[in-house]
């Protein structure tokens, strides 16, 4: 598998001896891999060929690309009007940029939802203790609660005197 750009354009061929995702498109990178995981089909088709292809492309072809090049002799031409393809590495960068900001902002979001839910829960739950704090103090300030007191008071009295 290997990523859309120039430099390989004279030997690598989509699906026939290899996979070509576009750079920086992560889920067609985890298809890719996938597939050659569970299609062991693929992955041998995409083995042999790549191994095909490999044993054309060796040091010693390219040197004699290069010496009839030099001497001005005709060589075997790779290209055509759409190969290399033209890359352009700034449209490329920005497409990538993009994506990690729009993935960036799709986080953000979520956390601010998150913030968002536990700041009213934490609301809820202030409204909850002053509701609580409400009834003690209702609770405190009656005629039971002050008999209690007292009554405390007088059990602690009589332990002291023990």
């Amino acid at each position: 598998m290997v990523a859309d750009c120039t430099g390989y354009d004279e030997y690598i061929e989509h699906e026939k001896n290899a996979l070509v995702v576009k750079i920086g498109d992560v889920k067609a990178a985890q298809k890719a891999v996938r597939l050659l995981m569970d299609n062991q089909a693929v992955r041998k088709k995409l083995m042999k060929s790549g191994i095909a292809t490999a044993k054309k492309w060796t040091w010693e072809r390219s040197v004699d690309f290069l010496e009839k090049a030099l001497r001005k002799e005709p060589v075997e031409i790779f290209y055509n009007e759409n190969q290399p393809r033209v890359y352009d590495y700034n449209q490329v960068m920005l497409e990538c940029q993009n994506k990690i900001l729009l993935r960036a902002a799709k986080e953000q979001r979520k956390q601010v939802l998150l913030i968002e839910q536990k700041t009213k829960e934490i609301e809820q739950q202030k409204q909850v203790i002053a509701r609580q704090q409400d009834e003690l103090k209702f609770i405190q300030g009656s005629k039971f609660w002050r008999a209690r007191e007292k009554y405390e008071k007088l059990k602690r009295g009589i332990k002291s005197f023990k």
